[in-house]
């Protein structure tokens, strides 16, 4: 996996927060995964990068600022680190936060939770990650101040400033 552009909280991988114009890089591990967006999510405006790996371990890297990157810690990492739990099988950033479901359909979710968007009907920010309940989670998907996923029914659940919406 490369990357390159900005990288002021080390949200390119490489453990250093040095800008890149070029590609370079992230490790020499050959197992991260390609083109299946659904496992890899983030972005420089973010500054966190989470990606799913082939063998079902979930990593994290950036902007660890309000527990954005799932290690019981508000530090920054410019290297990947890998998120406790079990097999992942796609995973969300938001803007200070992630959320990912594991392949027994459990949703996952911790960082900055202002407004309620971690799901666990609190606005307790968490560092580490908490279930949402249910155990029928498809894909997550995360905002700044909302957030959710589809349920292997094909419904879309969103919470919102600590309110639940539901639409089918």
């Amino acid at each position: 996996m490369w990357a390159w552009g900005r990288n002021n909280y080390g949200q390119l991988g490489q453990g250093t927060t040095q800008d890149r114009s070029s590609p370079a890089q992230i490790g020499s591990d050959t197992t991260w995964p390609t083109t299946d967006r659904n496992q890899l999510n983030g972005g420089a405006d973010q500054g966190i990068f989470m990606a799913v790996k082939t063998d079902g371990t979930l990593w994290a890297w950036g902007a660890g600022r309000n527990g954005g990157l799932g290690q019981n810690a508000v530090a920054d990492v410019a290297s990947p680190v890998q998120i406790p739990g079990t097999t992942w099988s796609n995973v969300a950033v938001g803007m200070y936060g992630g959320s990912a479901v594991n392949t027994d359909g459990e949703l996952w979710s911790w960082g900055y939770n202002f407004y309620g968007q971690v799901g666990d009907s609190s606005k307790t920010q968490r560092s580490s990650p908490v279930q949402v309940p249910g155990t029928t989670w498809s894909k997550p998907f995360m905002g700044f101040d909302s957030s959710g996923a589809v349920k292997t029914d094909g419904t879309l659940w969103r919470w919102v400033r600590n309110c639940l919406l539901y639409t089918s």
